[in-house]
Parts: C-alpha cells; sequence; structure tokens
C-alpha cells in the first residue's frame, strides 16, 4: 500500500497538469448525470447512423426503447421524417456541426463495445452515458488550458488551479459539462486553445503552436461556422506576434519566407475545416451554406438589428436573473478589475479577450434567439468566459493576491451556489414546469421565476416529496387566468380583479439527476447491481477528494 501512494505522489509530482485534467475529470464525473438531452441527441442519433449505416441520413434510425430520452425523441424524429416525407423530401440530417458528431461516434462505439460486457445494463444505457462523457473530457480540458494561461501570469500553481476551479464549477459552465449535449463546450475549447497556442508560440518561439492554434481554430469552425468573427480577432493578434518581432524567436527583416510560412502553419488547416464544413453543408443541405435554425426562422428573421431591441437584449443577456451572464458567472463582476491590470501588464492579450467578448457579446445581442431557451445560463456566451476569466488572473499574482484573494473566493462560493440546483436537478424540467405553470414567457426576465430561485425550492421539493411522499407546491399569478392560454401578471398589471394566484405542484418536476441516483432506478431490484453501484459511488466520491488533498500537497 504504501509503495502504490509512493508510485501516485511521484506521478502527481511528475505530471502536474495532467493531475490537474484528472481532478477535473473525476469531479465531473461523480456528479455527471449520466445522460444527455435535447441537441445531444440529436447527434446521438447522427453518430448512430454514420457507424452502423455509414451515413448522416436520420430517416432510418433504429428504434431505440431503453431510455426515456431516446423514446422521445425517436418519436419527434419519426414526426419530422413523415413531414419530410409529404413534402418530397426522403432524407433528414442534423443541423449540429461535423465535429461533434465525429466526437460523439468516437464515444459511442467504446460505449457499444462495452455493453457487450456489462449486457445486464442494457446497449442504450450503456452508449448514451459514454456519450455524456464528451462535454465532461471537453470541459475539463478547456479548465486546464485556462489553468496553464493563468500560470503563465500568476507564476502560481495553486493560484491558477483557483481560478481555473472558478471557472469550471462557479459559472454555469458546470452545467453545460455534466448535464447538456450542447456544442458549446466543444466551441469554447477549441477557440480559447486557439488563442492559448498563439501565446504560447509568442512565449517560446516554437512554431509548432502556431499548428496547432490553427487546428483549434479549424476544429472551431467544424463546430459552429461563426467562429470566423474571432478568428479574425486572433489573425490579427497573431500577425502582430509574427511581424513585430515580440515572439522569442527572432526573425530578421530579411526572412520574409519564415514570416509567411509560419502565417500559412496557421491558415491552412483553417480552409481545410471551411472547405470540410462546406462540403458537409452541400451534403445535408444542397446548399454551401450553413442552414442552421433554418426550420425555426426564416433566414431574414433570425437577426434583429433595432437598436432598441439589441440594447434590451443586450440587457437581458447581462443582467437578467433568468439568463444574466453576470448571474450565472458572478466571478466576471471582478472582470473590468482584472482586465484594468491585464492591460498594463499584457496589452496585446488583454486587447484581445475586449474585442472578442465584445464582438460575440454584440453579435449575440442582434440574435433573435439570444437566450438559447432550454439551456441553463447564456449559452451563446459560453465561447467568452475563458477570455472574461482570465484577465482576473493577474488579480491572483503576487503583488496583488491578498488584496483580491477573499473577493475571488466569495464569488466562487457564490458562483457554486447558483450553479447547484443545474446540478442536482434536470433544468429541463424546470423548463418544462414552467410551461405547465404557465410563466414560460416571463423565466428570462422575472426573478420569481428565475430558474435559480425555483431551482431551490425544486430541492426543497425534492427532499420533502423522498421523505414524505409529497411536492411542494409552488405559487405563480396569472393574468386572465380563464383564457384559453395563461399569462403570467408581471409589476405593471392593472388592477387585482385581472390577476390570480395559484399555486401549482412541483410534482413531477423536483427529481434529484445525478447519476448515482438515475442508475439505482435503472438496477431496481437487482441485489448484486445495487451494491456495485453502492461501491462505485462511494468511489466516485472519494477518488476526486483523495486527488485533490494529493495535488494541493504537491502544487507550488
Amino acid at each position: 500500500m504504501k509503495t502504490f501512494s509512493t508510485i501516485i505522489q511521484s506521478f502527481v509530482r511528475k505530471h502536474k497538469t495532467l493531475s490537474v485534467y484528472l481532478l477535473f475529470l473525476f469531479l465531473y464525473l461523480a456528479i455527471s448525470s449520466g445522460h444527455i438531452g435535447g441537441d445531444g441527441l440529436w447527434i446521438y442519433f447522427t453518430a448512430e447512423s454514420l457507424l452502423f449505416d455509414g451515413d448522416f441520413d436520420l430517416s432510418n434510425v433504429k428504434e431505440d426503447f431503453g431510455v426515456t430520452e431516446l423514446q422521445e425523441n425517436y418519436r419527434t424524429l419519426q414526426d419530422t421524417i413523415i413531414a419530410n416525407r409529404d413534402a418530397g423530401i426522403n432524407e433528414l440530417y442534423s443541423q449540429y456541426g461535423l465535429l461533434m458528431i465525429l466526437v460523439y461516434a468516437l464515444f459511442y462505439s467504446i460505449g457499444h463495445l462495452v455493453s457487450f460486457v456489462i449486457p445486464v445494463v442494457g446497449h442504450d444505457y450503456v452508449t448514451i452515458y459514454f456519450v455524456s462523457l464528451v462535454n465532461i473530457f471537453i470541459t475539463a480540458l478547456t479548465s486546464v488550458y485556462l489553468y496553464r494561461f493563468a500560470l503563465e501570469i500568476t507564476g502560481s500553481e495553486k493560484r491558477s488551479l483557483l481560478l481555473a476551479a472558478v471557472f469550471g464549477f462557479g459559472t454555469f459552465v458546470a452545467d453545460f459539462a455534466i448535464k447538456s449535449g450542447f456544442s458549446e463546450p466543444m466551441h469554447g475549447l477549441t477557440f480559447f486553445a486557439s488563442f492559448y497556442h498563439v501565446y504560447r508560440f509568442k512565449q517560446t518561439g516554437n512554431s509548432t503552436h502556431i499548428l496547432f492554434s490553427g487546428l483549434f481554430a479549424a476544429a472551431s469552425v467544424l463546430t459552429k461556422f461563426y467562429s470566423v468573427i474571432g478568428i479574425g480577432i486572433i489573425s490579427l493578434y497573431l500577425l502582430r506576434v509574427v511581424f513585430d518581432g515580440s515572439a522569442k524567436i527572432q526573425i530578421q527583416n530579411s526572412q520574409i519566407a519564415r514570416r509567411l510560412s509560419l502565417i500559412a502553419f496557421y491558415v491552412t488547416p483553417i480552409f481545410i475545416g471551411i472547405a470540410l464544413l462546406i462540403g458537409f453543408n452541400y451534403l445535408r443541405y444542397g446548399t454551401l451554406f450553413d442552414q442552421t435554425y433554418s426550420d425555426m426562422y426564416s433566414q431574414n428573421s433570425l437577426f434583429d438589428f433595432r437598436i432598441v431591441h439589441v440594447i434590451a437584449r443586450a440587457f437581458n443577456l447581462l443582467i437578467s436573473p433568468g439568463k444574466g451572464l453576470l448571474i450565472f458567472a458572478p466571478i466576471l463582476f471582478l472582470g473590468f478589475s482584472g482586465l484594468k491590470e491585464f492591460f498594463r501588464t499584457h496589452r496585446d492579450e488583454a486587447a484581445l479577450c475586449a474585442l472578442v467578448s465584445t464582438a460575440f457579446f454584440l453579435f449575440f445581442s442582434c440574435f433573435i434567439y439570444w437566450h438559447g431557451d432550454w439551456s441553463w445560463g447564456p449559452r451563446y456566451l459560453y465561447i467568452i468566459i475563458p477570455f472574461l476569466i482570465l484577465p482576473i488572473s493577474t488579480l491572483l499574482a503576487e503583488k496583488t493576491y491578498l488584496t483580491w484573494q477573499k473577493s475571488v473566493k466569495f464569488l466562487f462560493v457564490i458562483g457554486i451556489l447558483i450553479q447547484l440546483p443545474s446540478i442536482l436537478l434536470n433544468n429541463g424540467d424546470f423548463i418544462r414546469f414552467s410551461q405547465y405553470a404557465g410563466f414560460e414567457r416571463y423565466r428570462h426576465t422575472l426573478p420569481q421565476y428565475s430558474p435559480v430561485v425555483v431551482g431551490y425550492v425544486r430541492i426543497a421539493s425534492a427532499l420533502k416529496r423522498n421523505l414524505s411522499g409529497e411536492s411542494i407546491d409552488y405559487p405563480v399569478i396569472y393574468l386572465d387566468i380563464n383564457e384559453s392560454r395563461f399569462y403570467v401578471a408581471d409589476e405593471f398589471a392593472e388592477g387585482e380583479d385581472k390577476t390570480t394566484r395559484v399555486n401549482v405542484s412541483l410534482k413531477g418536476y423536483d427529481r434529484f439527476d445525478i447519476w448515482m441516483v438515475n442508475a439505482w432506478r435503472v438496477v431496481q431490484g437487482r441485489l448484486v447491481a445495487k451494491y456495485a453501484l453502492l461501491l462505485v459511488s462511494m468511489l466516485s466520491i472519494s477518488v476526486p477528494v483523495i486527488w485533490y488533498l494529493l495535488l494541493r500537497k504537491n502544487l507550488e
């Protein structure tokens, strides 16, 4: 046992970055749900079709009965297929990026093989569990990139780990890691990694970093095409690094070929990525252009540039109780203080962070679908979270750490408390409850219908239901309750006679959604399976705690 402990400690000392990655991985695995929903299930079906049918066409997807989410989405899929065939269209394609489909296919294939080893669990449960791990692996890697970047600035492994933990668990990033099948984690990783590798080239002069930056930029395009907005900004940063001689490798003025080769290292993968995207679009839509959400909105109504509406959406994206960036990532309250110091010490990098964040924020302020609907927090702003948190690392540098450490830790705790309902519960149940109770149109804007506020009542309801069998009622105010459609009254409603207060039961919308609880429902009366699940659950909780203690002991 002592020898094993010595080996582990030696591993942690020698491979600190990998150990940080494993820490995030273990923590996410411990609190994961073990399933996905929404967009992720469409990508799941596409990956399944790619593996078994050799194409991306969803019109011949097999019927799944093992998992509830698959049953519900399969019915939706069939309805779409029938509607398409009535319109003379024989094929159906997912709207989501090629890269996520390929990554899902990889994890699905692993799950498919594992399902033969544990047939008692059921094929669909195993494959969907492995696919649910995709965003866990991705988010843990993004956290490590932020850790490495912060380490360059703070010079402290412990403080850099703190900042990475704030990102990974103190913002709405946590929900996307463990609960959703959305593409935002992949988008955030690839885009931020592209920036990081240009910075590392500037620090080391190693041209391999330029190639990696280009590859990650291409991957970002293959995830979401609008990455080109930010890639243009990163390209300007790269040109400045290459042509002003700020990189440690010194390039003589006469070596123009050397400079151009570095640019080629970056640009070539991006062009290849765009070519693949164009080909994929042509396969799906018969056109070279991205048709994402074309079935939801007409092409002329995706964006609204009227200034009043843009300001309203920007306000909601920033501080609304249901989708506000500062609400779901409270650490960003320190952002402006950090950015000021970041400008003083890392002018070019600070300018890039400010430009990228502003560009995407304004872009989505013009987007009609700004809220991202079923997501926890403003999911379209996920991509700018690392860029907004990175400047805060300057506040954790040696000279200013004592001044800011309490503020960072306080906002970290507040951030965890904000994310807790999404970690313990299923956010989809909240959306369904808002529809059932009739306040769906106000869940983004009114505090009493915020997913955080309702979430804590749902936690209390889940606890009460498990103890007494009864759920809590949630108070909802209706306007014109006798109408066929309910409208929630707000503070501008005129006259008490138009409003009606109704207590709506949370029964059916207050279930805990952690893999241990979900797995317990699956094993049901199997005694051996229950003991095995109990053992795995104990390991799942204890491993990250022990790993953190070992890691912290060896961090400087």
